[in-house]
């Protein structure tokens, strides 16, 4: 039956894996690491990403614009830890790859987190550029009403972006042993044009990776220009160098560079190896882990780099653990008003 699917199907990937007598041979120990580094990394990521959400709803970053995408940024990368944690563990348990049950769906899941955690990361570059920019206009022009909109756009846009993946693969029912299960076929089964279907499939791992990792570069190299001239001209005003725009800011440029530096060498190495490269890879293997850590990490990039996001959080277990709520710090109200608040909160 193994070589009759294969010749029909052309699904070479899983059928080395399959025996008689069960599903799976030894599983590679590349393959062990990156399961338990995934989950391993999911639950430090999930707590992490509900702080987040947590003290960007607090005064004064709920009186931000750019809080907001920063919770929109930590729900798509919850969204996306408890997917990879779920098929990580069914993968764990049952012996089975998550595309063999998942495979209809799988790749709409999977990019859907990958391109709304990359755009909601530009986004929030070119949030901090207009704020960086035009200081005392940037309440006008990124008010709150119009980033919700631009967040529930870009969410709309890839869900049905990455809907077209369900009609790029048909299932059907294979046997292994005593198990029965459900493998992809990767036929163009509804009749669209393949080569309609190819270039979906490269526009959208390009939408994923190459293509936000350069808006992100470019708006972070404006910022850093944007934030050093102003520093100039602070310090020959006789201003001193400091300001909580440049500190807010420098929170800001470190995730959206930790997002590059994590996803660009995965992608880059496949490139060199061709999109052929060994699924048993160690060198794949760590640069895979890396990209996990990127939906993982932003809360303690942001603990690490921002102070008055130290603060919010000391002052947030204080409340929790502390007998005395009233000794909570309660000074940090000085926002900047180069930040893109509005004042009238009105929008």
């Amino acid at each position: 039956m193994e070589n009759e699917y294969k010749h029909e199907y052309g699904y070479e990937y899983y059928y080395p894996m399959l025996e008689s007598d069960g599903l799976y041979d030894e599983t590679h120990i590349v393959t062990k690491i990156m399961q338990y580094s995934t989950i391993c990394i999911c639950i430090l990521g999930l707590p992490g990403n509900l702080l987040i959400i947590k003290i960007m709803k607090e005064p004064p970053f709920s009186q931000m614009s750019h809080s907001i995408i920063c919770v929109a940024l930590a729900l798509a990368d919850i969204y996306y830890l408890i997917y990879l944690f779920v098929t990580t563990i069914l993968e764990l348990i049952m012996g089975l790859d998550s595309y063999l049950k998942l495979c209809k769906i799988y790749f709409s899941l999977v990019y859907l987190g990958y391109h709304l955690d990359a755009w909601f990361v530009v986004f929030l570059t070119y949030e901090r550029l207009i704020a960086v920019s035009w200081p005392l206009k940037a309440g006008q022009i990124m008010t709150k009403t119009r980033i919700i909109i631009v967040i529930i756009l870009l969410a709309v846009l890839f869900v049905i972006w990455d809907s077209v993946f369900i009609f790029r693969y048909g299932v059907f029912e294979m046997q292994s042993g005593n198990f029965t299960f459900e493998i992809c076929d990767r036929i163009n089964y509804i009749g669209v044009a393949e080569k309609f279907m190819v270039v979906h499939d490269i526009i959208s791992e390009q939408l994923g990776t190459f293509v936000p990792i350069a808006f992100i570069f470019v708006g972070n190299i404006g910022i850093i220009y944007k934030l050093y001239m102003q520093t100039k001209i602070r310090a020959q005003l006789g201003q001193g160098g400091g300001n909580e725009l440049a500190k807010t800011n420098i929170m800001i440029i470190t995730v959206t560079t930790a997002f590059v530096l994590l996803l660009a060498p995965s992608n880059i190495y496949r490139i060199v190896k061709k999109h052929n490269e060994d699924p048993n890879d160690p060198v794949l293997g760590l640069f895979y882990i890396l990209t996990t850590l990127n939906p993982a990490i932003n809360c303690y990039l942001y603990f690490i780099s921002g102070k008055l996001y130290r603060k919010q959080l000391k002052n947030f277990f204080v409340k929790v653990f502390c007998c005395n709520p009233a000794q909570a710090d309660h000074q940090l109200t000085n926002i900047s008003i180069l930040s893109t608040s509005d004042p009238s909160n009105s929008k």
